[in-house]
């Protein structure tokens, strides 16, 4: 879905003036949107709070680039987030979520409760 995205709005640049003519045959396919979009997943198999702050240093990663360079690649990745979220229904109830502070020796934790 994400490909088809990122084509989509690259044939759309090219229609328009935006891209170069030379660039419709560019394809725009790869592991890259996949591990983008698990990377969206991952989003719901951590518990929060720490959840919050890994979702804003994705939306970041992935947005930045975004708003920034405004490439079709960068619009394919981010879709690939947002695709990877969407993914919720998918991941309820599969155990558990990840603690960060379960890697943490008893010693050094520095909250309550550790």
């Amino acid at each position: 879905m994400a490909t088809l995205i990122s084509e989509g709005a690259l044939l759309w640049a090219i229609r328009h003036g935006l891209a170069p003519h030379s660039a419709v045959n560019t394809l725009d396919v790869g592991v890259s949107y996949a591990l983008a979009g698990v990377v969206g997943v991952l989003t719901y198999r951590i518990v929060a709070p720490w959840r919050y702050a890994y979702l804003a240093v994705v939306l970041a990663v992935y947005g930045i680039p975004l708003v920034v360079g405004r490439t079709f690649t960068d619009l394919g990745h981010f879709t690939s987030v947002l695709i990877g979220l969407a993914c919720y229904p998918l991941t309820r109830h599969r155990g558990p979520a990840w603690n960060p502070r379960d890697v943490l020796p008893p010693n050094i934790r520095p909250w309550k409760g550790g």
